[in-house]
Order: structure tokens, then sequence, then C-alpha cells
């Protein structure tokens, strides 16, 4: 048995060095430790997408915990990129998780979107040709995150990666969206030129105001703080009224119990 083991296991390795495989799907992030997260895992939404603080306070609070929103006092301010792995509904606000390395939300209603495929597609959807072609994608090439984005990035070698859309720019170049590759996730590769590091940058229009930065003021932290602090105090408030209550109860039954002992003897 422990020989047919140690054969089958030598035969693996001897499969992995030869051909050396390509994962084919993504593997979906879970924050370790988070215990909101794990307490509320199936109602998460999954981002993976970027946000930019637009508070009309100037920042955003960051929190270990939408539950937990004393202890913090880290920030964003206004203009400031974060990343969003899941989203939550949670008491009238949406909440984001905005690290991959320790847990720490923030909420987003004071918060837009980084433009990205997604809101491209969604802005562009009757100009785009849905299709289904095996394309090779060179070492030499360069992909973008939507057609416009600006900066592109390397590309590696992948004989087989499957375009599924394609856009046709107001300069006749020809883009193909590709929904994986060895690692990346929905991003465009300019078919027409793809050597060309850069293109031309799409103008994008916001239709909220755009607020400017600022630092929180001592008097904003010290209210925060002191607004913290009051729901403890009307838990306790509330926790000793009623052992008051409980209190004068036991005292006034204790009473009646003594006076009818007196009273039988």
């Amino acid at each position: 048995m422990k020989k047919s083991i140690s054969l089958l296991i030598v035969a693996l390795m001897a499969i992995i060095l030869i051909k050396p495989f390509s994962a084919k799907a993504d593997v979906i992030w879970e924050p370790y430790g988070d215990k909101f997260y794990e307490k509320h895992r199936a109602g998460m939404l999954l981002e993976n997408c970027g946000y930019i603080v637009n508070s009309p306070d100037g920042y955003v609070y960051i929190y270990e915990s939408p539950d937990k929103t004393k202890s913090s006092q880290a920030y964003k301010l206004n203009g400031e990129q974060v990343p969003c792995a899941y989203s939550y509904e949670y008491e009238g606000h949406r909440w984001g998780l905005v690290s991959y390395e320790s847990p720490a939300w923030m909420i987003l209603d004071d918060c837009y979107r980084v433009y990205d495929s997604t809101l491209f597609v969604h802005d562009h959807e009757n100009e785009l040709e849905e299709i289904s072609m095996q394309v090779e994608l060179k070492s030499s090439y360069y992909y973008f995150s939507y057609p416009g984005s600006g900066e592109g990035s390397p590309l590696f070698d992948c004989p087989d990666a499957y375009a599924r859309e394609k856009y046709v720019d107001a300069d006749g170049n020809e883009w193909l969206q590709f929904g994986y590759a060895y690692g990346l996730r929905d991003f465009w590769v300019n078919i027409t030129n793809p050597e060309s590091s850069t293109c031309k940058k799409l103008e994008i229009k916001h239709d909220f105001e755009i607020y400017a930065p600022k630092e929180p003021s001592a008097a904003s932290e010290n209210n925060r703080e002191q607004d913290n602090e009051e729901e403890p105090a009307t838990n306790n408030g509330v926790l000793v009224g009623v052992g008051a209550v409980l209190a004068v109860a036991v005292i006034g039954a204790a009473t009646a119990i003594v006076l009818k002992i007196k009273k039988k003897k």
C-alpha cells in the first residue's frame, strides 16, 4: 500500500515538472479572522474594485468593523482611492471592506466607484458586439482596464485567451475584452495596435459634486468620541434602572414576609 502511494506521488511530480499547469479560473479571496465578515458572509456582495473618497466633510473614517465604530482613528481624505473586496448593507449604510491585509471597513455612501471595465460596458452597451473568439496574446502586447484608460500594462504569452466583447473607438481602433487570462480579470487589448502602451484618454463626466479634501478638526474628533460614548451610558442607565426596580421589589417582598411571620407569632 505504501509503495503504491509513493509511486503515485512520483508520477504526479513528474507530470507537474514536465508540463506546468495554468489556472483557468479565479480564486475568490476571503478575509481571514474578520469576525464581522464571517458573521454576515451570506449577505456579502463581491466588489473587487476601487472607490474614491468624496465626502462633504472632506474625509471618511475607517473602522475595524461596522459594528465597532469607536476605536479607530484612521481615515481617508477626499480624492484618495481604496480597494474594496466586499460590501454589505448595515444599519442604513453601505459598508465596504477596504483592506486585503487586516479588517478595515468604511462607509461607501460618501465614495464613488473608480471607473473600470464594468462601468465602461454599462455606458457603452449599445456600441459593443458580443463575440466568442480565441486569441493568441503575446508578451509584447499591452492590456488596459478599459478602452480609454490611458496607461496600459505589459501582457505575457497566452495562446488560448478568449475574447467576449468587441468595441471600435472613434479613431477606428478595435478593442477586445477578455474575461480571464492567467490571473488577469476583465481587461481589454487594442488589437489594432496591441504593442502600444498608451491610448487616448477617455473623458469621464460625473453627475455629482466633487468635494475638496479636508483634515478632521479637533472639534469633529471630540464630537465623534462623545457620540460613541453616549450609547454605552444609555445602556448602563437602563440596566441601573432595571436593577433599582428589582431591588425595590425584593426589599418589598422581604418586608412583607417578615411582617407576616411576626403577625402569626
